[in-house]
């Protein structure tokens, strides 16, 4: 996946909404546990 991608390259991942459903969730309480991922470079 793109995320197992960026793990194996060492980025950081921010993921802002997904389709649960046919419909988009900006909520990640919704999401599956290992999509829940919201990291952002420590200059913000």
């Amino acid at each position: 996946s793109l995320i197992d991608q960026a793990d194996a390259a060492g980025l950081l991942v921010f993921v802002k909404q997904m389709d649960i459903n046919g419909k988009v969730s900006r909520n990640p309480a919704e999401w599956p546990e290992s999509l829940r991922r919201r990291e952002m470079p420590k200059c913000f």
